[in-house]
């Protein structure tokens, strides 16, 4: 979905109380399904849902997405300032991890 993510559990306030695991997006790659999304994804949003399924962990999360087929219209709910709100994408063809040379290694 083209996000850079870090793995979270943090107790959020305000009138709905709850304890939520979520992704807090590092980076949004320019162009990515996440850039693109109605409304846009950005820097310092925390995923908390994926196609109405909560967000554990990032292996998780990985395979919530490698299972979506190309192309699906997804919605990803999210919180910003605080408030829950819900982005719709479309699953894009999995590319190389720009971040991650395992020749490197």
């Amino acid at each position: 979905v083209g996000i850079g993510a870090d793995f979270r559990s943090q107790f959020f306030g305000g009138a709905n109380q709850e304890n939520l695991s979520y992704l807090q997006i590092i980076e949004v790659v320019e162009g990515s399904p996440a850039d693109v999304a109605q409304p846009r994804l950005r820097s310092g949003d925390f995923l908390v849902s994926y196609r109405g399924q909560p967000i554990n962990d990032t292996t998780q999360f990985d395979k919530m997405v490698e299972d979506t087929k190309p192309g699906s219209e997804v919605v990803i709910e999210f919180l910003r300032n605080d408030e829950k709100r819900k982005a719709t994408l479309v699953v894009m063809p999995k590319t190389k991890d720009p971040y991650f040379d395992p020749d490197e290694y």
